[in-house]
């Protein structure tokens, strides 16, 4: 017993000395800083890797869309890095790749926002780029066209995922059979369906051997 307690103290010792010598970690320290314009930002440092990154929101997105015209916000966000100034969509994406830089926007409800990412020795470039990509978009018919295909077959995939979804919780039994059969090839053993768990007229979860829906 006398060496089970020294033990237990000489680890107690152990612990707390590595919380004694153990470095803490620096709080990264937050600067407001103001460009000449009067644009406010904040401003963290870190110097162990050679990486600026830097992310802005403006007002706008959907809600600001023209009438008639709903989902142009969101266009433009898949377009701005799709040429800019004298270069067009191909060399843009090679100019941005040849320099390690990233970008990208993102529209929303009521925000539209982008994110720079780059290498230090590169920061000039990138910040041409952005620049570019804001003032001096292109918005080339073929850029336009296959970005608008890309967007429509996105819509098209979840209008029928919630198509299914809502055939399995909502509709009868013949349509939740249907929608099941078509996805996994057996409705009633189907694990990623709504039907997963819904309560059935014997009392039986999904899966079992009664298929009748309350």
């Amino acid at each position: 017993m006398m060496l089970k307690s020294k033990g237990i103290v000489a680890l107690n010792i152990a612990i707390c000395l590595c919380f004694i010598f153990v470095p803490r970690a620096n709080a990264f320290e937050i600067k407001k800083v103001t460009s000449a314009t009067g644009i406010n930002a904040w401003l963290v440092e870190d110097h162990k890797n050679p990486l600026i990154t830097m992310q802005f929101v403006m007002r706008g997105g959907s809600s600001s869309d023209p009438k008639n015209k709903s989902g142009l916000a969101y266009l433009v966000s898949g377009l701005l890095d799709e040429g800019a100034g004298d270069m067009d969509s191909r060399a843009f994406q090679a100019f941005l790749e040849r320099n390690s830089i990233s970008l990208s926007f993102s529209a929303r409800m009521d925000t539209f926002s982008g994110t720079l990412t780059t290498l230090t020795e590169t920061k000039e470039e990138a910040f041409k780029s952005l620049g570019l990509a804001l003032t001096v978009p292109r918005f080339d018919e073929d850029p336009i066209s296959r970005v608008k295909s890309q967007i429509l077959a996105s819509l098209r995939a979840s209008m029928a995922a919630a198509g299914r979804s809502a055939g399995c919780i909502e509709g009868t039994a013949e349509a939740a059979r249907a929608n099941c059969s078509a996805r996994c090839g057996h409705w009633a053993q189907c694990s990623t369906c709504a039907l997963r768990g819904r309560p059935h007229a014997s009392g039986r979860r999904s899966g079992g051997s009664d298929h009748r829906l309350l």
